[in-house]
């Protein structure tokens, strides 16, 4: 798994990306504890780790623009409701 990582050489192109292989693997240990699972741990593992560096670019480099365009893509259609006006105010702070 951390071969995997380093090879990537995400943390090294994307300076903002956090190192998160272990906390991810715990976090899914925790859901495939069983040994035979472990090919699942790994996959799984590989999954949220991707999706933690796909969210910190978002969190860098969106606009409100684009986050709108980004829950309308996801098929999240809160408008002019209490979710959005959070999710809204959130992102801009």
């Amino acid at each position: 798994m951390y071969r995997w990582w380093k090879d990537l050489r995400i943390t090294e192109s994307l300076l903002y990306a956090r190192d998160r292989i272990v906390e991810c693997y715990f976090w899914i240990l925790g859901v495939y504890f069983e040994p035979c699972y472990s090919r699942a741990r790994i996959i799984t593992t590989k999954y949220i780790i991707l999706l933690s560096v796909l969210d910190d670019t978002y969190d860098i480099y969106a606009t409100l623009d684009a986050f709108k365009r980004y829950l309308t893509s996801l098929g999240i259609h809160f408008v002019g409701s209490k979710i959005t006006s959070i999710m809204i105010f959130i992102y801009c702070c």
